[in-house]
């Protein structure tokens, strides 16, 4: 299974970046997007690289990737999925999009999202 969560909020992500870090022990391998502000103002040293940081301090975990570009996400998803993987997209922003344009590159490889 590849998680590929988009963190909501900069507060939210500020005060749980660790425990969000514990939630992804079951997952193969995790790609971690920017934060969706959802209307608030970014708080400098708050991204999605925090919650990265906590996945590798409480797993070590070997396939964890920080891809702040959301555009990104479907070509970093065709270089480490194998077909019959399941792709999970958690977040309350516009992560729902990736699967899309996953879809749209796996249907025709030589596509840009």
């Amino acid at each position: 299974m590849i998680a590929v969560f988009q963190p909501h909020r900069y507060s939210r992500t500020r005060a749980l970046y660790r425990e969000f870090g514990d939630s992804f022990t079951s997952a193969d391998a995790v790609l971690i997007t920017e934060v969706y502000g959802a209307g608030e103002m970014p708080q400098p040293g708050v991204n999605g690289k925090l919650i990265v940081d906590a996945i590798c301090e409480t797993r070590g975990h070997p396939e964890v990737y920080y891809v702040p570009q959301q555009d990104a996400i479907p070509r970093v998803l065709q270089s480490i999925s194998e077909r019959g993987d399941l792709v999970l997209t958690l977040g309350a922003g516009d992560i729902s999009q990736v699967g899309d344009n996953m879809l749209d590159i796996l249907e025709d490889p030589g596509s840009q999202p």
